[in-house]
């Protein structure tokens, strides 16, 4: 009986040993899947970024009938496609993405941006992507009205100069 035993718990000590070679010879092949399967996972949600970024839709929509599109580019790119895209960088989490669109008469017109981590972490995007874009174009709209300010009272100043030298001339 003791001979039975000794001979199953050493049966034991060996399948755990090939169990650890095996295993240790499917480490690298299970990580490489897993690398691959989060790889995916980004290219999908960088690709549903892009899309609510840069939508296709029909050109003669009234303005307030269009989508949600990105403040730079968006307003006159019909759709866009990714050209080229970085890996997740380790440090931020971040994605670098090249896109291009084709905007007529043979040309494409490119653009690069940076995707923010906390997007390419959400299933769903949308929301955050939509509420960026609305909070961006407001404040490119500031920019602009602040731009506008400063050049009008340059104009006023100089058309007051002006004025005062004629009535200087005078």
């Amino acid at each position: 009986m003791a001979g039975l035993v000794d001979e199953m718990a050493a049966q034991i000590v060996e399948l755990q040993a090939e169990i650890a070679r095996l295993n240790e010879q499917l480490a690298p092949y299970l990580q490489r899947d897993e690398e691959e399967r989060v790889q995916a996972l980004i290219d999908s949600r960088v690709r549903k970024i892009v899309a609510l970024l840069f939508p296709k839709y029909y050109w003669q929509l009234k303005e307030d009938e269009k989508p949600i599109r990105h403040p730079v580019k968006g307003w006159w790119w019909n759709g866009a496609s990714i050209m080229e895209q970085s890996d997740r960088n380790s440090y931020n989490g971040t994605v670098e993405v090249e896109v291009c669109s084709y905007t007529g008469s043979g040309d494409s017109d490119k653009y690069t941006f940076v995707i923010p981590s906390e997007w390419l972490d959400l299933e769903d995007p949308t929301e955050i992507v939509h509420a960026w874009c609305i909070e961006e174009t407001a404040k490119l709209a500031e920019e602009k009205r602040q731009k506008d300010i400063i050049e009008a009272q340059r104009k006023i100043e100089r058309a007051a100069q002006d004025l005062a030298d004629l009535k200087a001339k005078k």
